[in-house]
């Protein structure tokens, strides 16, 4: 049995327009100068060694989930 559609409201389509509408508008207005400087400076404050413990440790429990 399919969903009806509501007669008043927004339809499934309108909301996924409406979301891409405003996923462009954020998209234009962040600046890339802004967003490569916070990925440097969060890149260079994560630690190597703390990356692969916690990506091993990951790992092992993925394992065990399997």
């Amino acid at each position: 049995m399919p969903m009806p559609y509501p007669r008043y409201g927004l339809t499934w389509d309108h909301r996924l327009k409406l979301i891409a509408q405003l996923w462009s508008y954020t998209m234009s207005h962040i600046d890339a100068n802004a967003m490569s400087q916070t990925w440097s400076y969060m890149g260079s404050h994560i630690d190597a060694n703390a990356m692969s413990q916690t990506w091993s440790y990951m790992g092992s429990l993925i394992t065990l989930m399997s």
